[in-house]
């Protein structure tokens, strides 16, 4: 089950999923970028240009996160144990 049919699931275990994640959302005004300019908006500069050459390799991209996301505490878990 990937991460986006949690989030859009229906069922109450996806919902209160879904709440424990907005509960411990950052705030719009907390977030900030090094120079301190304003967020979100056309201010900052951009250190990092998108070089995908289709834009279907960013679905790619969020899969090979979701999948880094979700090994990385299991390893954790794995040299704490040892």
């Amino acid at each position: 089950m990937s991460l986006s049919s949690k989030l859009d699931g229906k069922t109450k275990r996806d919902k209160a999923f879904r709440e424990i994640l907005l509960s411990v959302e950052p705030g719009r005004d907390d977030y900030y970028t090094l120079n301190r300019k304003k967020s979100f908006s056309d201010e900052y500069t951009l250190r990092v240009a998108n070089s995908l050459e289709n834009i279907q390799f960013s679905s790619l991209l969020g899969t090979a996160f979701d999948y880094m996301a979700r090994n990385k505490p299991e390893t954790f878990r794995r040299t704490r144990l040892k």
